[in-house]
């Protein structure tokens, strides 16, 4: 619905000229003027960049797997000599499946689960 010359004239009349004359001009301009404009125009907020995330390096992968089997699997806890058995064959595994890991990666990647694997330290303080 288009504003006739007659209805902005009524709603002149209406509008009270207070303050500066700003604030005279949008009072008399009225809701419709601000309809008009995108609401793009209107956000006052700034857009935060999305932080890009990095693929994970077939190390990190292999690690990854590495502790899921050893929860998994229940290694924690077990015989030493179960471990040892469980960890030779499990990074066989780990060196056919991830072939991008040179030895030393595989080495640390043992490492690693055989720390992970280790049970954990109890609360008893040490004495020096």
């Amino acid at each position: 619905m288009r504003p006739t010359p007659e209805r902005k004239e009524a709603a002149a009349r209406r509008v009270p000229a207070i303050g500066t004359a700003r604030a005279t001009v949008y009072l008399s301009i009225g809701r419709s003027f601000f309809r008009t404009i995108p609401s793009a125009l209107m956000n006052n907020r700034k857009t935060k960049s999305r932080r890009s995330t990095a693929d994970p390096t077939p190390f990190e992968q292999a690690r990854d797997e590495l502790f899921q089997h050893i929860i998994r699997c229940e290694v924690v806890g077990s015989h030493p000599d179960h471990q040892k058995e469980w960890f030779d064959e499990t990074i066989a595994y780990m060196a056919d499946r991830y072939h991008e890991l040179t030895a030393v990666e595989l080495a640390d990647l043992r490492t690693l689960g055989e720390r992970f694997a280790k049970p954990a330290k109890s609360g008893q303080a040490v004495s020096a």
